[in-house]
């Protein structure tokens, strides 16, 4: 799954800011204690950003997809049969503008 994003932030600080959305979107995408979803919503991700870390102010959202095969910059996306999304949390980079 490749997810990008764009955030505004109207305090805090950014490098903070950054690892509470990779720690979202890793739980999100990879959960270690709930049931794996069976849709990866993207604006599911949006509000919950926003509910969940007060710092920021808007996020929007311009690229989320499967990794392969894939067309549109932004999907829902349906594990398939016996599919399970994982997030690589040492592979992945996750880029906060400002």
């Amino acid at each position: 799954v490749v997810v990008g994003l764009e955030v505004r932030i109207n305090s805090g600080d950014p490098d903070t800011v950054k690892r509470y959305i990779e720690n979202y979107l890793t739980d999100y995408i990879d959960p270690q204690i709930t049931a794996i979803p069976s849709l990866l919503l993207p604006d599911t991700i949006r509000e919950q950003l926003r509910v969940l870390i007060p710092e920021i102010e808007t996020v929007k959202i311009y690229e989320f997809r499967r990794k392969i095969n894939s067309t549109d910059k932004v999907e829902i996306i349906t594990p398939r049969k016996n599919q399970v999304p994982r997030f690589d949390s040492v592979a992945s980079t996750i880029t906060v503008r400002f």
